[in-house]
Formats: C-alpha cells, structure tokens, sequence
C-alpha cells in the first residue's frame, strides 16, 4: 500500500470538474516514477496591487500562485504536457490545494501554466524545481 504525504493536493483537467480530481501523488508516469506534491502554500498573489490616493491599498483582478515540483522527470512533463493541459503550455483545470489557509485545502478552477523547457532547470533526465503557475484562481469550495 503506498502512503501519499498530501493526499488532497490535487488535479484534474478542465474547469468545474472536481470530481474527477486525483492525487497528484497518485499519478504515475511511463517512466514508473510517482509525482510528488508540488510546492504551493505560501506563494499566492492575491491580485495586481493598486494604491488608492490615501495610500491605503487593493487589489484587482484574480489571484495567482508561482509554484514548483522539487524535480520533475521528463515522461512527468510530457504527461503533464499532454494530458493534463492537451498539448500546450497552459490550459484551464480544476485544483484543490492550500493557497492562503495553511490548515485547510480549497478547490479553485484556475489556470495551469507551465515553463518551456529551455526556462526550466535541468539536471540529468530530470528537471529541478520544476516551475509552474497557477492564473485566475476561482475558489469553488
């Protein structure tokens, strides 16, 4: 039996479609390699900062998250590439994952984008710290 560290760190492909969100520890590549979580709390925006004429501040717009995989295995890219966001470098998806809340998992509709290759960094057959962001961040639950 294998034990996931952060079983509700999750994904599924297109917006509203949270019941079809899995694991993303559960997700296993052609390569045999199991993704890990990827790095998510603490790395929220909350929107484009403005400040108002009394010098207080607001935001506008959706929030986002600048995230990364401690390593991800080229099959892992290529699935995520593939799968995930259907061919291209970003697609709409459904999320559950600790944005703002350290003690509490949410689901937001979003979109996912992922670094080109030749901005990743990598290290023999896999890529360190592999970056992704996650745009217009809709809280569903």
């Amino acid at each position: 039996m294998t034990t996931f560290l952060y079983t509700n760190s999750k994904i599924a492909a297109g917006n509203d479609n949270a019941v079809s969100l899995v694991s993303w520890e559960s997700i296993v590549t052609t390569d045999g390699v199991r993704f890990i979580a990827p790095v998510v709390y603490g790395n929220a925006l909350l929107g484009e900062e403005h400040t108002n004429t009394d010098g207080s501040f607001y935001f506008s717009g959706y929030a986002s998250s600048k995230n990364a995989f401690g390593y991800a295995t080229q099959d892992q890219f290529y699935y995520t590439y593939t799968t995930i966001l259907s061919g291209a470098f970003w697609g709409y998806v459904t999320v559950e994952m600790r944005l703002f809340d350290p003690r509490n998992y949410h689901i937001y509709n979003a979109i996912l984008k992922i670094e080109q290759l030749q901005q990743q960094t990598k290290k023999g057959q896999a890529f360190d710290q592999f970056k992704f962001n996650y745009t217009r961040l809709v809280q569903l639950s």
